[in-house]
């Protein structure tokens, strides 16, 4: 869907987001400064969950047009239970996860669920490359014919770096322009 970010971020009075996985409290805590240092945090609630305590689909989907849901990751011996736990979602409820992990690609083949995917592999809608860390770290988003140079001023690991991906491709859905983004996730520490 080419309106998403106009989806989220005009009609809806308020977006929930719930972020899952590994890395997942790095993810919630880029996602909210991204939010904040550009101006978006207002009428945004974002929570953590494990798998084995997913939230009230009902409490928490049941009011708001414009939700997300990031998994970052699945353990394989949690993949039919996200599975149905994504499957009784409402369809207003977009979901972003990681292209690289082969259960998720099969969990949302199977879901049918709008989608927002990010990884370093070729076919991921929001795809990394060119990474180099020296201390600090740089490397190159391609999301819609666009190559956006980012940076960041550590080095994390590429499990962290996942969470960034999952961070910057939900910011993206709430309708922050990349380059903006980019420039916000410079002053990150």
């Amino acid at each position: 869907m080419d309106n998403t970010s106009e989806i989220y971020s005009r009609r809806n009075k308020h977006t929930v987001v719930i972020i899952t996985g590994e890395k997942r409290e790095l993810a919630s805590k880029v996602f909210s400064y991204l939010l904040k240092k550009n101006g978006r945090k207002e009428g945004v609630s974002v929570f953590e969950a494990n798998y084995d305590r997913m939230p009230s689909k009902e409490s928490l989907f049941k009011e708001n047009q414009g939700s997300l849901l990031i998994i970052s990751s699945v353990r394989d011996e949690d993949v039919s239970k996200v599975l149905d736990f994504i499957k009784a979602l409402p369809q207003n409820v977009k979901l972003v996860f990681c292209y690289d992990q082969e259960a998720l690609k099969k969990i949302f083949d199977l879901s049918g669920a709008d989608t927002l995917t990010f990884g370093f592999q070729e076919g991921a809608n929001l795809r990394a490359s060119d990474l180099n860390q020296n201390g600090k770290t740089n490397f190159k988003i391609h999301y819609k014919g666009n190559v956006i140079p980012f940076w960041i001023n550590s080095a994390p690991d590429k499990k962290s770096l996942y969470a960034v991906l999952a961070a910057v491709s939900a910011v993206l859905i709430v309708g922050i322009n990349p380059l903006q983004i980019s420039q916000s996730l410079q002053s990150y520490s």
